[in-house]
């Protein structure tokens, strides 16, 4: 990881108060929203492919309608997190919640353990349930800061390569707001190995992740269930059935 670590941790660990530092819990409540419509994307085919595009417009409405009404909640415990949305009853009759929950990364329950790096997202797909492991991003940190509330917060940034095109390489740029002021090394969207607690986030222009809560005492336990139901696999493996599927669905197409 692209850190100069040293001076954040001479600096920090000598202003973050203990109590903050004794804390081994919490819950951190975020909401997410629109940087960018997909059909912002699409504008260059508003002329010539106008029915495509009109939809594109439709879709997003629905979709920054459901985004207002939509959480999602990370808890972390000790040196284990987890990150998942939590989903209504009406978002379970919407069909344009699984294009919400593919557009935020959070098709699934992603589990990080801080202390060995293991990070797996449990998500459901082609009849069967798979424990998909992903590998953690390279930062670079910047010399740039905003308070976010009450919080120091320190700029981030990563490049995540899209796995899933095999023409060419496509890379999604990361931008997130961290504090060391909450030592855990954790975010939105399973993002996290930056010292301090990711308090917003970017991903690549397109959705952005903010916090609308902090409780770090809660009155209740915060259990933290490592996913263990399902195939274990990787990313590429994962992306490789994908690739498959949609091959098979195109041939019974044509």
């Amino acid at each position: 990881m692209k850190l100069t670590l040293y001076h954040f941790f001479s600096v920090f660990l000598y202003l973050i108060p203990f109590t903050i530092l004794s804390q081994n819990q919490g819950i951190v409540y975020y909401k997410a929203e629109f940087i960018q419509t997909m059909s912002d994307r699409m504008k260059d085919i508003e002329k010539s492919r106008p029915f495509l595009y009109k939809k594109s417009v439709e879709t997003d409405e629905k979709i920054a309608f459901l985004f207002k009404d939509t959480e999602f909640i990370l808890k972390f415990k000790d040196h284990e997190t987890t990150f998942k949305v939590t989903p209504t009853v009406a978002h379970d009759k919407d069909k344009f919640f699984p294009m919400l929950l593919i557009m935020t990364g959070t098709d699934g329950v992603i589990y990080q353990n801080l202390k060995t790096k293991e990070y797996i997202k449990q998500q459901k797909g082609f009849g069967k349930t798979y424990l998909i492991k992903e590998e953690p991003l390279d930062w670079r940190i910047h010399n740039e800061s905003k308070k976010i509330g009450k919080y120091m917060c320190y700029k981030a940034t990563a490049e995540v390569i899209n796995k899933a095109v095999i023409e060419e390489k496509i890379i999604w740029n990361t931008t997130v707001w961290f504090t060391p002021e909450i030592p855990v090394a954790s975010g939105p969207r399973g993002y996290g190995g930056l010292p301090g607690l990711i308090l917003e986030a970017n991903f690549n222009d397109f959705i952005h992740f903010f916090v609308t809560k902090l409780d770090l005492s809660p009155k209740k336990e915060v259990k933290i269930k490592k996913p263990v139901k399902g195939i274990s696999i990787s990313e590429e493996e994962f992306i490789e059935l994908d690739r498959k599927a949609m091959g098979n669905f195109k041939s019974m197409k044509d």
